[in-house]
């Protein structure tokens, strides 16, 4: 093999690592955090795996602010409060 073959496959290997490290001490509580901690052999798969959870994460946080303030604008022209999602078990407190 190639030496920059093997440089190159190295690096991955390393940047891969920490970037997973580094995933796992941020977002501690996530599914995808508790299911490396629990396989931790899939690191080497966690690059485009995050690039996804990333994209996804960030259109979910886009979506939402773009609620909030239709939601804001709608108040305002109204004058009144909108609705808000309530927890289905609030009803069902011991």
């Amino acid at each position: 093999m190639p030496t920059e073959v093997i440089a190159f496959l190295l690096t991955y290997a390393i940047g891969s690592f920490l970037l997973t490290a580094l995933f796992v001490r941020l977002e501690e509580r996530s599914a995808l955090a508790v299911m490396v901690r629990r396989h931790f052999y899939c690191f080497p798969f966690m690059p485009p795996i995050l690039l996804g959870w990333g994209l996804v994460h960030g259109m979910s946080r886009a979506v939402r602010a773009v609620d909030a303030f239709l939601r804001y604008c709608f108040e305002i022209l109204s004058g009144r409060k909108t609705y808000r999602r309530q927890k289905i078990d609030q009803y069902y407190n011991d």
